[in-house]
């Protein structure tokens, strides 16, 4: 937080008080609050102005201005009785033969491309006004290798690192607005907007309207009037009554008319009505059941409109562009309209799924669950109001061509690969053909990959198989239905003359003579970040123990340890620094080599956690330093990093109080993530680790679970690169998870960039996990994700069949699936023609794309690049004021310069703790009128 500091020459701001030293004030500092805005004024010699003066000088200003007319109240929620219409205009006509309407919206469902999931989460919503959790990260394709996607599908959304980071929604709820405002917008200046002597704009409390139901449904807007007044938005039919007679959009084309010909058809049209005078542009869906026509996506027509509106810029100002459409599946679909122009949205599928199950409450419970969705969207982007939101999403499969129609960055396509126009023409005439024809339609569910996986996996656990049984189930699986870019991905020799068959040849045969090790350990993979909580006491020690016996890394996650672990394997136990900080303590920090900072992960990225109170047992509150049977929340980011700046501040409190500590730091795999990798190298962090979208194992939103960050394969691609011409990668290993399964998907990833892989799911498999994907219930059937520790507990808590897992038996079964994953790992390295993997790593010419080639095009994920692999040198960056050593004396004042002070000697203090010995305490004494630099005291405890 910046303060203000007043000297009798100066005003200084700045993000420490300590900055000027306290005998030149001439007035105490104070803290800028969030949203205060103060100025300084120089025309009779420099004045400081606070906000109250800022408010009145703007005032008086905008008093001097000709906005007479201008200021309107507005208030959101639509009218309680329908408003005068400016013109007839209709939803539609009831057609003359009417079909089931259940039959009619199933059909509707299949064609625009719902899922069974799909409905579930609706199903949810609309019973509990909140969104369904899940666990266990994703494990369907990826939207680019689904085998039928919506444009929506292919757009990830990306969320803020490091600088300007997530907002706390929990903790700042206050501070959060999804009101929108339709109609034509005020301007002074006289460039845009309506009339100012009959203003025609109106403002939602919400983006989401409702009504706009066809007639053959039997649904009557009236009936949902006072819903819309209650939740403070409007009925479609009376923002068009208020707004006057709009243009309609209709999202599809002639049979013989090229996608790309309909949208610049339908800009035109959308700039030549608002030149004409009209306010209000409605894009909806319904013309395509006539016969000749084919289906546009919705987005595609919202995405030209906007162009084409902001490309002569006084018309954007002058309407609002409003989407009707059954193809608005979930919140992704809602958040992907209003990035590419939308102002307001009507799912009205969606809206009439949840009448149509009776329960008078559930259609006003979807539309606060979707109002919460919106409002965490946005606070894992930085932002409090819906009206600052635009094009925060990046594409993955399409092509670049239609990337840039809809003004977003793009990756892993090109001309001839990825969703083109033509593919677009296609899925158009196939959908309409579907909504025509009068048959059943089935939902088909997504590919879901580990169901079908586990067994296997667990079989080489339990040593009833060998891995290469799980290796080519995998292969197989993965061959026929890829759901990651990697398994789109195979070997080549160096100098082969052609790519590898699609079913590479099994290294059963192959004696693995390559040297596997990694740092100081014996392989370059590792257990990630899983936390004392999220689960069991059992599985949490058995992680740990089977990694030193195999001298390996296990990292535990943000939830503390617990007393008789603290120190017990500090080579190969990491410890995780998340933003509740849980635990967190020179002690704990001191406890291990390796330190992580989580600034997100792929699960949830911009999001905190939420351990429910009943997880939190006698146990678990002890590591946590907490108290049991009260939920402990973390928040979305964390309170001391605002910057890259604070982010080395934090990195060299956390090397201040460990000296042996290699630090690292997690983050979400976002579009600017070569950026960001440059500026964590250059904050002093010694692993930069990249989690994928699609990883996971404990509670997250289902949304954010498949539709938040990108795939892992990008972000070390785009942070080996970055790093390499920065000339900084051999400062920094790169660390990467996100659903890993297998020694291949880890040679893979090094010859992508990475220097080690994490696994989660898979460690949790090792010991007994069925992928039911309840981890967020707290009723593990086999004991992993829960604090049940007996039947008898799982009795009394309505389970029905408990397992819990058995320590001993847990440790062998992850030592001998790893084990196995570290041999075959050494098989292929050697088939490679390489003496360890550590040569792997950067090699993406070892890698040819054999799959998938019409779907995505990875030739500049395969693109290699020339750098000086390991064998790094010593050095570290540290950004900002460095350390200073400091001893306590009377007669010496702190300054900002001073940083750290006290925290050395707490961490030679927890060591002695942690040794066993008694510690002698400490005092210091400073002069009076010291103000130390930041990180002062830090870790004292």
């Amino acid at each position: 937080m910046p303060s203000c500091a007043r000297s009798c020459s100066e005003h200084v701001f700045a993000s420490e008080r300590g900055f000027v030293p306290l005998e030149r004030y001439v007035a105490d500092p104070y803290p800028l609050g969030p949203g205060e805005h103060v100025a300084l004024r120089c025309d009779r010699g420099w004045r400081l102005l606070d906000q109250p003066a800022v408010r009145s000088r703007f005032a008086a200003v905008r008093r001097r201005q000709a906005i007479a007319g201008m200021r309107h109240h507005l208030s959101c929620g639509g009218p309680a009785e329908p408003p005068v219409a400016h013109g007839r205009w209709e939803v539609g006509v009831p057609p003359d033969e009417v079909d089931d309407v259940s039959v009619r919206r199933e059909r509707q469902f299949a064609a625009f491309g719902f899922e069974p999931d799909d409905l579930k989460q609706a199903a949810f919503m609309a019973e509990t006004a909140n969104e369904p959790i899940g666990s266990l990260g994703y494990d369907g394709p990826l939207g680019a290798l689904a085998p039928r996607a919506n444009l929506a599908d292919h757009l990830h959304e990306t969320v803020a690192v490091v600088t300007n980071p997530a907002i706390d929604r929990e903790r700042e709820i206050e501070h959060f607005s999804t009101r929108v405002l339709l109609g034509p917008r005020p301007h002074p200046g006289g460039l845009g907007g309506g009339a100012p002597q009959s203003p025609q704009w109106l403002e939602l409390a919400t983006p989401l309207l409702l009504g706009g139901h066809a007639p053959e449904t039997g649904l009557v807007a009236d009936d949902f009037r006072a819903l819309a007044r209650e939740r403070g938005t409007w009925l479609l039919e009376d923002v068009i009554a208020r707004l006057g007679p709009p243009l309609v959009l209709e999202a599809d084309r002639d049979w013989d008319e090229h996608p790309r010909d309909a949208l610049a058809r339908l800009g035109a049209e959308a700039a030549r009505a608002v030149r004409r005078g009209t306010t209000v542009l409605i894009v909806r869906d319904r013309g395509v059941v006539a016969e000749g026509r084919a289906w546009l996506d919705p987005l595609l027509v919202i995405a030209a409109a906007h162009r084409s509106l902001v490309a002569q810029p006084p018309l954007r100002r002058r309407c609002a562009i409003v989407v009707s459409a059954g193809s608005l599946r979930n919140l992704h679909d809602v958040m992907t309209a209003l990035a590419l122009g939308a102002d307001a949205v009507n799912p009205y599928l969606l809206l009439e799924y949840a009448i149509a199950g009776g329960d008078p409450d559930a259609l006003g419970n979807l539309v606060e669950a979707l109002r919460k969705g919106v409002e965490k969207v946005l606070s894992t982007l930085g932002i409090h109001e819906l009206r600052g939101y635009g094009r925060q999403v990046a594409a993955v499969g399409l092509a670049p061509e239609v990337a840039r129609f809809i003004g977003i960055e793009g990756f892993c396509a090109s001309d001839g690969a990825g969703l083109g126009w033509e593919r677009i023409a296609d899925d158009g005439f196939a959908r309409a053909s579907m909504l025509r024809e009068r048959r059943d339609a089935r939902l088909e569910p997504a590919f879901r990959l580990w169901p079908r996986a586990w067994k296997a996996a667990l079989a080489v656990a339990n040593g009833e198989a060998p891995y290469t049984t799980y290796a080519e189930r995998l292969r197989e699986l993965e061959t026929a239905h890829p759901v990651s870019l990697r398994h789109l991905i195979d070997f080549v020799r160096p100098g082969a003359a052609s790519p590898p068959p699609a079913e590479p040849q099994s290294t059963d045969q192959i004696e693995p003579t390559a040297d596997t090790s990694a740092g100081e350990h014996a392989a370059p993979f590792y257990i990630s970040s899983m936390s004392f909580g999220s689960q069991g006491e059992t599985a949490y020690r058995a992680y740990a123990e089977a990694m030193a016996r195999l001298d390996l890394l296990c990292i535990n996650g943000e939830g503390g340890e617990l007393p008789d672990l603290i120190g017990r394997y500090p080579r190969n136990r990491g410890q995780q620094i998340a933003s509740g900080r849980f635990g967190v303590s020179a002690v704990l920090a001191n406890s291990s080599n390796y330190l992580e900072i989580k600034i997100g992960q792929g699960a949830k990225p911009g999001e905190g956690g939420h351990l429910p109170a009943r997880k939190v047992s006698w146990k678990v509150a002890l590591a946590r330093n907490a108290q049991p049977g009260v939920d402990l929340i973390s928040p979305s980011n964390n309170h001391d990093i605002y910057s890259i700046e604070d982010l080395a501040q934090v990195v060299h409190e956390l090397k201040t109080v460990n000296p042996r500590a290699r630090v690292a730091v997690k983050v979400p795999v976002v579009p600017d993530i070569g950026v960001i990798a440059v500026g964590i190298a250059k904050a002093g962090a010694d692993i930069i680790t990249l989690s994928g979208y699609d990883g996971g194992t404990g509670a997250a939103r289902q949304h954010a679970l498949r539709r938040a960050g990108l795939p892992v394969e990008i972000g070390v691609t785009e942070a080996h690169r970055a790093l390499v011409s920065s000339g900084l990668r051999d400062l920094v290993e790169l660390w990467c998870d996100g659903g890993m399964k297998s020694a291949l998907d880890v040679a893979k990833m090094l010859c992508l960039g990475a220097d080690r892989v994490g696994f989660g799911t898979l460690a949790m498999v090792a010991i007994g996990c069925t992928i039911c994907r309840g981890c967020q219930l707290d009723t593990c059937h086999v004991g992993i994700a829960t604090q049940l520790g007996s039947v008898a507990e799982a009795t009394e808590r309505g389970v029905k069949r408990f397992e819990p897992r058995e320590f001993e038996h847990a440790v062998a079964n992850l030592a001998r699936f790893f084990a196995a994953l570290q041999i075959e790992l050494s098989r292929i390295a050697t088939a490679l023609g390489v003496r360890a993997t550590a040569d792997l790593v950067g090699r993406a010419d070892l890698l040819v794309q054999t799959r998938g080639t019409a779907l995505v095009d990875l030739t500049r994920l395969l693109e290699s690049v020339e750098w000086s692999p390991p064998g790094r040198r010593d050095v570290r960056i540290v950004a900002g004021v460095a350390a200073e050593t400091v001893t306590a004396d009377a007669e010496q004042a702190l300054a900002a310069g001073h940083r750290f002070v006290g925290t050395e000697t707490s961490g030679a203090i927890a060591r002695v703790r942690i040794a066993g010995a008694a510690a002698d305490p400490v005092a210091s004494t400073f002069r009076e009128g010291s103000v130390a630099g930041n990180g002062f005291a830090a870790y004292a405890t």
